[in-house]
């Protein structure tokens, strides 16, 4: 009896890790994500941009952690925010962007390589260097920071040949990054915060090989 739950619980285990691991190494396909992502943006914002990245106003779903103390989780007194989307090639890569945009970008960067995609988390502050890697590294505008966990879900695969607007939804937990600590609107000396956030961005994209950078 024992040896036969000890078994249930390694295959439960076992199981679910292969289950994410599945998940983050490799893109679900469901073309019915085009009717989620579409209750969750209002398509009737439109702001700079070129003549093909895709703005809109986006359902913000974001729990920030700050030395592992939950900061706010899904802002409902502000659910809608400006986003702007857009993929593009580079080599063998595809990249997809998709950014909530207020002084700086808050958001998601995924690189798909032979259809495997990686996630990151990308943040910027347009106004002064505020995000390290490392507790003791230098302080930068923007990083482009590694996810514990992912999960990337697409209406089609980005197709050159076909740059039809692609559908998405993709769900992730960063890795730490750090900002300096403040106390009393005053930066304290040599000393930072450990930072990390889950978020769930649903996305619409379009193919913009025009915008390198942003």
């Amino acid at each position: 009896m024992k040896k036969a739950l000890l078994y249930l619980i390694m295959v439960l285990v076992f199981g679910n890790c292969i289950f994410n691991a599945k998940n983050y190494n490799k893109i679900i396909i469901d073309k019915d994500i085009q009717k989620e992502v579409e209750s969750e943006i209002i398509d009737t914002f439109h702001e700079y941009g070129s003549e093909c990245d895709l703005n809109y106003m986006n359902t913000l779903y974001l729990e920030r952690y700050s030395n592992d103390l939950l900061q706010n989780d899904n802002i409902e007194n502000d659910k809608y925010r400006p986003f702007c989307s857009y993929w593009r090639e580079k080599g063998d890569t595809v990249i997809i962007y998709g950014f909530f945009k207020s002084n700086g970008r808050y958001g998601f960067e995924i690189n798909i390589i032979d259809k495997t995609p990686k996630v990151y988390l990308s943040i910027c502050n347009h106004m002064i260097r505020q995000f390290s890697y490392t507790k003791e590294g230098n302080l930068e505008y923007c990083v482009k920071v590694p996810t514990k966990t992912s999960k990337v879900t697409l209406s089609n695969m980005p197709d050159k040949k076909h740059p039809n607007i692609i559908f998405g939804l993709v769900e992730f937990e960063s890795k730490n990054f750090f900002e300096p600590k403040y106390e009393n609107d005053k930066e304290v000396p040599n000393q930072r915060d450990c930072l990390r956030s889950k978020m769930k961005i649903y996305f619409k994209t379009n193919k913009c090989d025009s915008l390198q950078t942003r």
